[in-house]
């Protein structure tokens, strides 16, 4: 009887316990976040094309933007031509491409409101110099996206690409705690040079947060083609110089 009686007292404890202090348990996690600056969302950017294409067909080409032609014979592939054109202080040329994958945490609901550009620098005449191109062939592949143009000055123009369906203008998404959001990030530039980066606008658990999207702090720079020498790779070699007139 005894024993009966404390086990029924440990679990009136027990729910007592829980009815007081769960309640609790979210406001405390806020203030622990806010006193221990502990992020709330985790966002991870992919620069690196072999990455951001693995198990893809091989039909996405390469174009970098260099002062002069590297005398080191690029990879085979176009997705392996990016480290080797950071290696040889390439650019991208044409186009930006990034992946963004974006994870609110266990005890955190957020909703991402938009992309907001930042032109860190921005010039209408293009650098002189080279650039690498890698054709391929094959279907144009079609990721769940959002496309800037650059050339649209400070503001630039935003567009999202969902399913081959064209949505002009911003777009939100709600994430539950734990959920993962990832999409595409396409930014081009016809002709100039632009240096810019990004600042992917949040809610927080009903609180603003800025989540800025940079090239590991650094701006990403993009060159349009527009103007430019292009040398066009062909097996083992460099096809003549021409200039691309855009």
């Amino acid at each position: 009887m005894k024993d009966t009686i404390l086990l029924i007292a440990g679990a009136v404890c027990g729910w007592l316990l829980t009815a007081v202090l769960y309640p609790l348990a979210r406001p405390t996690a806020l203030i622990s976040r806010r006193l221990w600056r502990i992020r709330p969302v985790d966002a991870h950017v992919e620069r690196d094309p072999s990455i951001i294409w693995a198990g893809h067909p091989p039909w996405v080409g390469a174009h970098f933007w260099f002062p002069v032609l590297p005398s080191e014979a690029p990879p085979s592939a176009a997705v392996g031509w990016w480290e080797w054109a950071r290696r040889h202080g390439g650019v991208d040329a044409g186009q930006t491409t990034l992946r963004v994958t974006v994870q609110a945490r266990q005890d955190t609901s957020l909703i991402i409101e938009g992309v907001r550009l930042r032109v860190v620098e921005a010039s209408d005449v293009p650098p002189r110099g080279i650039v690498a191109v890698c054709p391929v062939g094959g279907a144009a592949l079609n990721p769940r996206r959002l496309e800037i143009n650059l050339d649209w000055g400070g503001v630039g123009s935003t567009s999202w690409i969902e399913e081959d369906e064209y949505l002009p203008g911003p777009r939100s998404f709600t994430l539950s705690p734990g959920e993962i959001e990832q999409f595409h990030i396409w930014a081009k530039a016809a002709s100039g040079l632009y240096k810019w980066h990004l600042e992917l606008l949040m809610l927080v658990d009903g609180r603003r947060h800025i989540q800025v999207i940079s090239d590991d702090g650094k701006p990403f720079v993009t060159v349009g083609c527009s103007g430019q020498l292009t040398a066009t790779r062909s097996g083992d070699s460099w096809t003549t110089p021409e200039t691309d007139v855009g």
